[in-house]
């Protein structure tokens, strides 16, 4: 919602000030709070430490949205790592990145999110970052589909009171 939100407010302004090309100014700066939005989070992550000197282990399971808004986030999550950290450029550790390969979505030339899969792979072959996680694959041996927790941690099934699978939303605070 908040890159929606976000959308909505450039595009008052757009109008309020009669930009000329509305649609293309709201998305122009949308983009960029969302570009920096992750820059910011990437560099908290990497610089916060804990009393023994470790960083926060988070990671971001990402891939499978399709709207405007999911491709963005997912467009500018890959770009930040790409560009890396700092003037050296480095290679961010964390946030981990785990990106779901889908057939029909993103899998094949021609699918939806194509797009952001090949910069997924640019993304992977430069900065060793995002793990690629085949969905079909995870679904087929799990009975659904959930990231993992970090290098090898998936959280274990549990059912709300409607006997529904949960997995959005879920954490898990000591593996």
């Amino acid at each position: 919602p908040f890159v929606t939100e976000s959308y909505n407010k450039h595009r008052k302004t757009a109008d309020e000030w009669q930009i000329p090309d509305a649609e293309g100014y709201a998305r122009s700066r949308t983009e960029k709070e969302c570009y920096d939005a992750f820059q910011s989070l990437e560099y908290e992550v990497n610089t916060l430490h804990t009393a023994n000197g470790q960083t926060p282990f988070v990671t971001f399971g990402f891939g499978l949205g399709t709207s405007w808004e999911s491709r963005l986030i997912q467009a500018s999550i890959l770009r930040n790592r790409i560009a890396g950290l700092g003037k050296n450029r480095k290679t961010a550790v964390f946030p981990k990145l785990v990106f779901a390969i889908r057939d029909g979505l993103n899998h094949k030339f021609g699918d939806p999110n194509y797009d952001i899969k090949q910069l997924a792979l640019e993304c992977a072959s430069k900065r060793m970052y995002p793990d690629i996680l085949n969905y079909d694959q995870v679904v087929k041996v799990t009975g659904s589909f959930k990231t993992p927790m970090g290098c090898r941690s998936f959280l274990g099934v549990w059912e709300n009171e409607n006997g529904e699978q949960i997995h959005d939303g879920r954490n898990n605070l000591g593996v």
